[in-house]
């Protein structure tokens, strides 16, 4: 409406990790720079105020800003009580803009501190919140700015965490691969921890600088690399690549598809890669496996696109769901069949396709996965997952930082919660992967896929206690997401 409502729709148009959209009302009033601020020495915070107010903002020397936001963000803070200190001392103009929006869109007001005193920073401000909800959090500048990269599709990881004891590669301190993650492409095509990166595309790495080798893996997503590395004291090639949505035809007819996380291109990716297997097939494609194991989730929209996708449904215009939220901004909203994609899989029956599922499954994985069984589209194989049933609004704050704001509980079709409890398969089954040659679960897939049957099956439709299953206990949330991407390639 007046400037910070503009302001905030800037600032939240790509937002899409956890929700679709989020907007924010507020009036604003005339303000000024204190003639003091005039005359500030360069490095030194600038100070707002306005006239018959006690209200002071502090801005970073820094921060560039113009003076309409300046004033949007002062008058807003200056309509909500627990945005100001009882000392009456300088108040972050960052934080005083997370602290107005928590104020706006948060859904456990609960847990917001009465003021703000003895809080100085934004990353402060929203531990208090995760203490209580995990599912809250902050990052910082560059941290933001990676992951909106990420979240627009334009990045990807080959799957990988590496170490060197030096920033200089040689043959004393090499590249090392100390972990291979799971159901990625250097996991599917066979490195392995242990081994030690030696050349790249056929260029021996020894001399160079270790951030300089690093740049020469591939993080945009379908890049290819061929990376040559020293195993038991040989040497062997392997090429691979950074994809977070790999498609792989396992044998004649059957396609295997992982999405290692959701992001606004997900569906479209998915649906690309099926279509050129399909195209490469010697034979029609009649059963898939969607892998979703170690799935943080991402894009709300991004695991629209792809249920809409995924689900074979001739149904007339909104009548049919896929989830439902319901919240600070969103009150019993519904989000429907044929929104998202016109087209879809295909018409294959309960039998022949069939979701793989873990402990860390969750979020907008989770939202895929309740619809897809929901609607009887698809067998569900595995463990419990995870249980985040509520969604997040991302802000980008005005110096680049950003904070997730859990706003919405989402809701599948049938309105029964999975947070906190998450969603049974309809075969629950232990088996855990030791290499992508080596995993139980998706031999019983391909088994049940060919013959309807699972061979030692466990619980079938039963709840477990959440102690016998596998999932990061020891993680938060909010460290999942970070440590993906911590020294990745």
């Amino acid at each position: 409406m007046k400037s910070f409502f503009r302001f905030v729709f800037r600032s939240i148009a790509w937002i899409q990790l956890f929700a679709i959209l989020g907007c924010f009302p507020s009036d604003i009033g005339s303000g000024y720079i204190d003639s003091e601020e005039t005359i500030t020495p360069a490095g030194i915070d600038r100070l707002y105020s306005e006239t018959d107010s006690d209200l002071v903002l502090s801005i970073p020397a820094d921060l560039t800003i113009d003076q309409e936001e300046i004033a949007a963000i002062y008058n807003s803070a200056g309509e909500v009580p627990h945005c100001r200190n009882t000392a009456r001392e300088p108040i972050s103009i960052i934080l005083a803009e997370a602290c107005i929006l928590y104020n706006s869109f948060y859904l456990f007001p609960e847990y917001l501190p009465g003021t703000l005193d003895s809080i100085t920073d934004v990353a402060d401000y929203v531990n208090l919140m995760n203490q209580s909800d995990p599912f809250t959090f902050y990052y910082s500048a560059e941290d933001f700015s990676e992951y909106k990269s990420f979240r627009e599709g334009d990045s990807a990881h080959i799957g990988f965490r590496y170490r060197s004891d030096s920033d200089v590669v040689s043959e004393q301190t090499p590249l090392l691969i100390e972990e291979v993650y799971p159901f990625t492409r250097a996991w599917i095509d066979g490195l392995q921890a242990g081994d030690t990166v030696i050349a790249v595309n056929g260029s021996n790495i020894s001399g160079l600088l270790l951030e300089d080798v690093i740049r020469l893996f591939p993080d945009q997503e379908g890049s290819s690399v061929e990376l040559s590395v020293q195993r038991n004291s040989q040497e062997v090639r392997i090429s691979t690549g950074a994809e977070e949505n790999i498609a792989i035809l396992l044998e004649p007819g059957t396609a295997y598809l992982s999405v290692r996380s959701f992001t606004l291109n997900t569906g479209s990716g998915v649906k690309q890669d099926f279509q050129r297997l399909q195209e490469a097939s010697a034979e029609p494609i009649e059963k898939i496996i969607l892998d979703l194991r170690d799935n943080p989730g991402g894009s709300v929209a991004g695991a629209l696109q792809l249920t809409d996708y995924l689900i074979n449904q001739d149904v007339p215009s909104g009548t049919h769901p896929i989830l439902i939220m319901d919240g600070t901004y969103y009150q019993d909203s519904a989000r429907y069949l044929g929104d998202y994609d016109a087209d879809n899989i295909g018409d294959f029956s309960e039998v022949s396709f069939v979701v793989l599922v873990d402990g860390s499954t969750a979020s907008a994985s989770e939202i895929t996965v309740a619809a897809l069984k929901y609607y009887n589209e698809a067998t569900i194989m595995g463990m419990q997952t995870y249980g985040k049933g509520v969604s997040q609004f991302v802000f980008e704050l005005v110096d680049g930082s950003g904070v997730w704001i859990t706003a919405h509980y989402v809701y599948p079709p049938d309105r029964v919660s999975f947070h906190q409890t998450g969603i049974t398969p309809d075969y629950v089954l232990m088996d855990q992967p030791v290499s992508f040659s080596e995993d139980p679960l998706l031999e019983k897939a391909k088994l049940f896929l060919r013959t309807g049957d699972v061979a030692e099956t466990g619980a079938i439709k039963e709840k477990l206690d959440r102690s016998e299953f596998t999932r990061h206990d020891s993680e938060t949330y909010e460290e999942r997401l970070k440590n993906r991407k911590k020294f990745w390639k």
